[in-house]
């Protein structure tokens, strides 16, 4: 499980399936190339940013011990993401993957050195936000666009539930790393702290439900679906995992 995790592996499944799901909301016939292009950019591009600031991380977590004992893996989840992101990559329409480059482009440079040393990441006060910002693209505005299906009232909940919930699940990572980040970066811990960063963060994930129950409402039906149980299942067990992260919780329960 270890491996599954730390290789990358594991956020890049979580990133196909988040995909693979909006074709499912939107009952469309999934694109398996892109649903594989997804996996394998996000596996490649997690892996670039590990690699990038290895050598700066200290011994601080079991993590970085594991990183550190094993590269190698690394580099193979790396050559694994690369051959599949180019591959699937001639499946897909051009003009498409044109529009979102420039997600691909933050999310390869994220922790790359581009302008005197600096990364994207370090630029003060956005780093969750570009965290956010691209997984919705990625994996709710591309396969819309991608399926041809016009933006309405429901897209646009539909995105702002996505953004919601991938921010909730990316603030306690964040208050995980309070005490290595340092103060320019202003990360919401930073600005509000652990208890309240906590608390906007469950605040989040209970707004995923509204949503879904604005979208039933929008939808006309006043009935929840099966699908709607679930999703409003998944958000409320997001919430609850979320209030129960404490300061010295492992990495594997913020995963």
């Amino acid at each position: 499980m270890r491996t599954l995790i730390y290789s990358n592996l594991f956020i890049a499944l979580c990133a196909a399936i988040l995909t693979l799901g909006t074709y499912g909301i939107i009952d469309h016939p999934p694109d398996v190339f892109l649903v594989l292009h997804v996996f394998g950019v996000t596996l490649m591009a997690y892996n670039v940013q590990r690699l990038a600031r290895l050598e700066k991380f200290s011994n601080r977590t079991d993590q970085i011990r594991w990183y550190l004992r094993n590269k190698w893996m690394l580099y193979t989840s790396l050559l694994i993401g690369l051959l599949l992101a180019g591959i699937t990559l001639f499946f897909l329409p051009i003009r498409i993957l044109l529009y979102f480059s420039p997600l691909a482009v933050v999310s390869v440079f994220y922790s790359i050195p581009f302008n005197k040393g600096r990364t994207i990441r370090a630029i003060p006060g956005i780093k969750i936000f570009l965290i956010t910002g691209v997984w919705t693209g990625v994996t709710l505005a591309l396969p819309l666009v991608m399926a041809g299906q016009s933006i309405g009232e429901r897209e646009i909940l539909l995105m702002i539930q996505r953004f919601f919930f991938i921010l909730a699940i990316t603030i306690p990572f964040d208050m995980r790393d309070l005490k290595y980040d340092e103060e320019h970066m202003r990360t919401i811990p930073q600005t509000l702290g652990h208890v309240r960063s906590k608390q906007l963060a469950v605040a989040l994930a209970l707004s995923c439900v509204l949503i879904e129950l604005l979208m039933i409402v929008w939808a006309e039906s006043l009935s929840l679906d099966r699908q709607a149980y679930l999703n409003i299942a998944f958000y409320l067990l997001v919430a609850g995992l979320i209030s129960g992260v404490k300061k010295d919780s492992p990495d594997s329960y913020f995963t």
